[in-house]
């Protein structure tokens, strides 16, 4: 008897299907990013670059000074431009650096990602036959959609609540 013959890891194949695809979905969002992000020839600046920049110094603020961070981000809500959509990064910043490929990835598996992920499930609402088929394959063809705005660092339109999250429509 072995140390884990007590443990059965037994999945029922629909969900190790959904793990596939899951985790397709993730390699091809990493790999299309990255392929983009590595191949461009752009200065990005202005709003391009502001989130970027204002991710990294509230990353920066959190290592120094935790509490001049959060004094910071409750201050940026009087602001047109607040820093609560660099909140969820600032963990990717601390783990992969400062680059512009590292933010870029972060934005796309933290905010386009779930969006995929949520156009699946209400299609699946919405086409209630065969739902499994209908959410994984809206899911893949929304890899299709556009992403100009997310790769060029554009942070408005990935605020909560776009509807154009992806399509490159700020």
């Amino acid at each position: 008897m072995g140390l884990l013959d007590f443990v059965s890891f037994k999945l029922p194949r629909k969900y190790l299907i959904d793990v596939f695809f899951l985790f397709l979905l993730v390699l091809v969002t990493v790999a299309v990013t990255s392929i983009y992000i590595s191949s461009e020839h752009t200065f990005y600046w202005w709003d391009y670059a502001g989130y970027n920049t204002a991710t990294v110094n509230t990353a920066n603020l959190f290592r120094d000074s935790p509490d001049k961070a959060w004094r910071g981000v409750i201050e940026s809500l009087s602001k047109e431009k607040n820093l609560l959509i660099s909140l969820p990064v600032v963990p990717f910043i601390f783990l992969f650096g400062e680059s512009r490929l590292s933010y870029i990835l972060s934005v796309s598996l933290i905010y386009v990602l779930p969006f995929r992920l949520l156009l699946g499930a209400i299609s699946a609402k919405l086409i209630p036959v065969y739902s499994r088929r209908v959410f994984w394959s809206t899911v893949l063809l929304s890899l299709l959609i556009p992403m100009s705005s997310i790769t060029r660092g554009y942070g408005k339109s990935i605020g909560p609540g776009r509807a154009d999250t992806c399509t490159g429509n700020a």
